[in-house]
This record gives structure tokens, sequence and C-alpha cells, in this order.
């Protein structure tokens, strides 16, 4: 049956950020900001009273972020950080929602802790930087799919509590003016609090590495490979088991030629043909 969806959002923000040097070597950064938000809809596609069908929503929000950084040596800076973010509520406005599906969600609120080290080594030649996190989120907005085949339905509400956390690392290597080799890794756990599930769209690991060469006539060229564990894409419980994106590998390429403010380049994805959900 034909439908009509009318949907309007307004939005206003404030935002700031200073820095204050507590010493030399150590500085304390503060931003702060706050967002009206307000969605109205006019959704017709449910035999159920207009109230129910037409979720508005309008909040106050809130998110900021506290970083201390300090210099270990003109070379290293270890860090720490607090961040409180959000994701403002919605609609779901899919045709064919269950009737046990709510049409709206509220805010999600996180706070994301981190610490880390940045680096550089034989005298700038290497570049690194290692992060800690743990990531808490309040009410979190998951999205879930239902149906098979062309017939399928996709919707977001939220689901309790769940975390994330981890740990991020990169490199890297200028060998010289012409190659440099730049690695990539990083791995994750996540949990919703009130069934213990691992969170779609999650993998465990992912990790690339890639090399660059440049010529000074403006030739250029690089190959990268790029990985991931496998990972659910449904939040669903009913079929997060059949809806499983498979682990891959993947290796890129790519060739040019760059001149003043032109660039050609010739590049390949995926060369080897490896099959996978992504």
């Amino acid at each position: 049956d034909p439908f009509e969806t009318t949907l309007e959002t307004q939005t206003i923000s404030f935002y700031g950020q200073g820095t204050h040097l507590l010493g030399d070597k150590t500085c304390l950064t503060l931003g702060l900001r706050a967002e009206y938000y307000e969605l109205e809809t006019d959704v017709d596609f449910r035999d159920i009273p207009e109230s129910e069908n037409n979720p508005d929503f309008d909040d106050w929000l809130f998110g900021g972020k506290l970083t201390l950084e300090h210099d270990l040596s003109d070379s290293q800076t270890v860090f720490a950080s607090v961040t409180k973010g959000y994701k403002a509520g919605g609609a779901n406005i899919f045709p064919g929602l269950e009737l046990d599906v709510p049409t709206g969600y509220d805010t999600e609120d996180l706070w994301n802790y981190e610490i880390g080290l940045r680096a550089e080594w034989l005298e700038g030649s290497i570049v690194t930087q290692v992060t800690l996190f743990y990531l808490d989120r309040e009410d979190a907005q998951l999205r879930s799919s239902a149906g098979q085949g062309i017939d399928f339905t996709y919707a977001t509400a939220n689901a309790g509590d769940a975390e994330h956390y981890g740990a991020e690392g990169e490199a890297r290597w200028f060998i010289n003016k012409n190659w440099a080799i730049s690695t990539g890794l990083g791995l994750l756990e996540t949990e919703l609090d009130s069934t213990g599930d691992q969170l779609s769209s999650a993998p465990n690991y992912t990790y690339n590495a890639r090399i660059d060469y440049v010529a000074e006539n403006g030739f250029f060229a690089n190959f990268e490979v790029t990985g991931s564990d496998e990972f659910f894409e449904s939040n669903n419980p009913d079929n997060r088991d059949q809806r499983t994106r498979s682990e891959f590998i993947a290796y890129n390429a790519a060739i040019g030629y760059s001149y003043e403010n032109w660039t050609l380049t010739l590049w390949g994805r995926n060369l080897f043909d490896e099959e996978y959900e992504k």
C-alpha cells in the first residue's frame, strides 16, 4: 500500500574549547557542547492512533571532552581523556515495521575513557600511537533487522546499557624520502549488559598494512592489505547467527602521477578476488 512520510528536524548548537598550560610539558584542554534537537514526523503506514504513529522528539543534549597531555620528552607524549557524547533520539519510518517495534527511540548517552602514548623514534623516522579505551553506553541505540529475501525490516531501538573496550595501535616508518610503510591494528570487545551478547558490526580485530612510494618526478604507487574478523550484522537474537559477515583479507593497490593541481590514479580493490560478505 502507498504511504507518506514527513520528517522535519531543527537543531541549535553551542560549543567552545579552551586549553590551559599547566607547565612547560603539560596542558589541559576542555571542550563543551550543548545542542537542542527537535524532530517532528508525520508517518502514515500503521493502523494505530495517530499519537502513537507520529513519534515527535525534542531534547537538550550535552557533551564535552577533557584531555590531559604530558610530554615525557621532545618525542614522546602521554595523554588521557574523558569524553561525554550522545546520539539524539529518532524515529523508525520503515513501512513494514512490526507492531511490537516502537516507532520512536530515545537519546543514547555515552562516556568514553582513553589513555595512550604518541611517540617518535629514530629521529622521527618512525611515528607511533597506542591507545587503550573503554566506552560505556547508556540506553544504547541498536539497529536490528528481521525478515528474509527481499522482505526485510530495519529498525532502531533502545536496548539498555552496553560497553566497548579495546586497544588501537598504528605506526608509520619513513624509510627515506621516497618510501614509507604504515601499519594498524585494532582489538575490540563489546557486550550488551542485559544479555551478555556481542554487539553487531564489531569485529574482535581489524588490521592493515601499506607501503607507499613517491618519486620526485610525481610518480607514486602503493600496495596495501586490510583484514577483519567476522562479525554479526544484526542485533536481533532471532537471526544474528544467520546474519554473520565472514572474516576476510583483501589486497588493494594504486599507481599514479601528480603534476601541480592534477592527479591521475589507476587503482584496484580486492586484487585477488577474495569472496566475503561486507
